[in-house]
């Protein structure tokens, strides 16, 4: 039942970022005239936050789309342990606050964020949605692979996280 849940999340995800898209994502970091308002989500955690969760440094690839809902632009970071083992990724989106939805995360549960949020807690993964004024926004922690340790501490690092970008947005 969870691994089912988590496909169907990453199947609304995908299609937030591509299906009916209007054009394609211009993959340097959203620079079309729709999205020009929103903040690039690549700076809403700094290099030393996205090291203290992945363990590792990494660089944030962007993306931007307009949507038939929209403008998103979104960024990841991700670590390989390699690609047998263990992948670690943290995304960060932002969109206009129209494309929050408070059915967005199914099975999810009200989260203190922003002006509204919710939370989505995983056996390897956590996902937050929130609406804060004219933005909204979405972070994802999760990981794949091999991991037989405590998830808990990487849990609460990773609401940490979505707590400093909404700072930042």
């Amino acid at each position: 039942m969870q691994t089912r849940l988590v496909a169907i999340v990453a199947v609304v995800v995908v299609c937030a970022f591509g299906c009916e898209s209007g054009t394609e994502a211009t993959g340097d970091g959203g620079t079309s005239a729709a999205d020009a308002s929103l903040p690039d989500p690549c700076t809403l955690l700094d290099a030393a936050e996205i090291e203290s969760m992945l363990g590792a440094p990494a660089t944030g690839e962007a993306e931007g789309a307009d949507t038939a809902g929209g403008s998103v632009r979104r960024c990841s970071w991700k670590r390989k342990y390699s690609p047998e083992l263990r992948t670690d990724e943290v995304v960060i989106s932002v969109a206009a606050a129209a494309a929050y939805s408070e059915n967005a995360l199914v099975g999810s549960t009200a989260y203190a964020i922003g002006d509204t949020g919710q939370l989505l807690d995983q056996s390897r993964g956590v996902q937050i949605a929130w609406r804060k004024g004219a933005r909204s926004a979405s972070f994802r922690y999760g990981l794949t692979g091999a991991f037989t340790g405590d998830f808990e501490p990487l849990r609460t690092k990773a609401k940490a996280l979505a707590q400093s970008a909404n700072g930042r947005l």
